[in-house]
């Protein structure tokens, strides 16, 4: 009796096992073969391959650049970690808590240590760090969502050793590394994004740090790179939320924007906006749909921010400089790393487009 065929997630799986496997057994292995020479190798279709070594980029076992897939770590490595990855936030740590604890989780799995979180008020930030770090044993690696973390708490980790990444919060003279999120690079992305589109009044509806702003008002003043003129923000089209998350407060300020455009004479309004916040984006298209304004027929959305585990399929243009997720794979990889206190410089994650022509659109 002939045997049925694998089932597709079987197949997954065992191109994942192989795939550990080569890397257990080759310590000097660095890079993988191509997509082509692995479906190849390993007789297998290319979709599915390529679906197996999507999971294991997401486990933080692989990493992907133009070059190809890399080894990041191994799963044999005795090294006896001791690990503290803060998160430096004031805007949304809740939001933040869920997507860089996935990642570190992630990232901590598969080198088999062992990951304990702490959520640290400002006002106790020292104490309550000094006891996460004391009660780390070996191969242990603790993250914690730590608010205004200055300089000489950091430095004096750094001096005796202990392995900490700051993460999200780039600061003058840090002694420690840094893994971030580019939001200069998403900015200048979103706003060449809009002049390519012909886009040249934009509005802008923000909650971010007040450095981010600025970057994204001194992007819009700059011609483009082809030479093509500035894409302004308009002034009287400009929406700063307040830093501290106020759901209903926030809601209605986003409220107010979306009407008046709807009022507005059509020759004295933007025909684009640039919104910094994924979840303020959700709330402002579903505000445009109640309110009768047509996305991206009247007016392009173009969302500048970052991407966090657990939420739904974004339906918008999104500028994003990178998966949150991806600071916590990124963090465990700077911790493990020999080079630690040698050079405790920043590593951002790369910006790219997703879903162009979605909520953004060329001008009509």
């Amino acid at each position: 009796m002939r045997r049925p065929d694998p089932t597709r997630q079987q197949v997954v799986r065992r191109i994942i096992e192989r795939v550990r496997a080569a890397i257990e057994q080759e310590p000097l292995l660095r890079r993988l073969s191509g997509q082509h020479e692995l479906a190849s190798l390993l007789n297998a279709p290319l979709r599915l391959v390529r679906e197996a070594l999507d999971q294991l980029v997401a486990d933080g076992i692989l990493t992907v650049t133009r070059n190809g897939y890399h080894v990041t770590h191994r799963p044999d490595q005795d090294i006896p970690i001791q690990g503290v990855v803060l998160v430096n936030d004031t805007v949304s740590p809740s939001l933040f808590n869920g997507s860089i604890n996935l990642g570190v989780d992630r990232a901590c799995r598969w080198r088999r240590w062992t990951c304990q979180v702490r959520y640290v008020e400002p006002a106790n930030v020292e104490e309550r760090l000094e006891e996460l770090a004391e009660e780390m044993p070996g191969r242990h690696v603790g993250w914690a969502l730590a608010l205004n973390v200055g300089n000489p708490l950091l430095r004096r980790w750094a001096s005796v050793g202990r392995r900490v990444v700051l993460v999200d919060r780039t600061q003058p003279d840090c002694p420690v590394p840094v893994v971030a999120l580019d939001h200069v690079g998403a900015a200048r992305m979103a706003m060449e994004h809009l002049r390519t589109l012909g886009h040249r009044h934009v509005g802008l509806v923000v909650k971010a740090p007040e450095s981010d702003i600025q970057t994204c008002l001194a992007e819009a003043a700059q011609p483009g790179r082809n030479g093509s003129a500035p894409t302004p923000i308009l002034p009287e089209w400009t929406t700063r939320l307040p830093a501290i998350w106020r759901r209903q407060e926030d809601i209605e300020l986003v409220r107010q924007w979306v009407r008046r455009f709807r009022s507005a004479d059509p020759l004295h309004r933007p025909t684009a906006v640039v919104v910094r916040n994924v979840s303020i984006a959700t709330h402002f298209l579903d505000l445009c749909e109640v309110c009768g304004v047509r996305v991206p027929h009247e007016l392009s959305v173009l969302v500048w921010g970052s991407q966090f585990a657990g939420e739904p399929g974004h339906p918008f243009t999104l500028a994003s400089s990178g998966a949150a997720a991806g600071l916590g794979i990124r963090a465990a990889e700077v911790i493990e790393s020999e080079e630690l206190s040698a050079k405790p410089g920043t590593t951002f994650l790369q910006p790219e487009l997703l879903n162009p022509g979605a909520t953004a659109t060329a001008l009509g």
